[in-house]
């Protein structure tokens, strides 16, 4: 592998690691919402501003729920630039359409190479080329 495929496959890995984040943050509001619910539904038709101050336990709690999620929110919005980013590159760094769509499944949508290979009815060996091709010339336009 060339210095420049390797620089290439290094960036083209923050596509699914910001991928990973993104669910990894999906799951967590989720988890957040439900225990939101729940000490929502303890505080009853209650009013936020009539119950501030009664059970700081469950005031804490909200605030905590409040904070993570506003957290979580701002690193999947990063998650989501730093995929476009990369979706972006491949479009416009990579002037063949046939080695962007094998980066594409290949980093994208984390096909192997034997999958790709058989998406585009090309040969193993004839997908590799054009992947490592591909990653030469992302490689040398980073």
């Amino acid at each position: 592998m060339t210095d420049n495929q390797a620089k290439a496959l290094r960036y083209l890995c923050c596509y699914l690691d910001a991928k990973r984040e993104l669910d990894y943050m999906a799951e967590r509001l989720e988890q957040i919402r439900v225990k939101a619910e729940k000490v929502g539904s303890a505080l009853g038709s209650v009013s936020i501003q009539k119950y501030k101050g009664k059970n700081p336990e469950q005031e804490t709690v909200l605030i905590q729920l409040a904070e993570a999620s506003k957290g979580y929110e701002k690193q999947a919005a990063e998650s989501v630039q730093v995929m476009g980013e990369v979706e972006q590159a491949i479009t416009e760094l990579v002037p063949d359409p046939v080695q962007q769509k094998i980066l594409q499944y290949k980093h994208i949508q984390g096909l192997t190479h034997e999958e790709v290979a058989e998406k585009l009815s090309y040969s193993d060996k004839h997908s590799k080329r054009l992947y490592y091709e591909g990653l030469e010339e992302l490689g040398r336009k980073l």
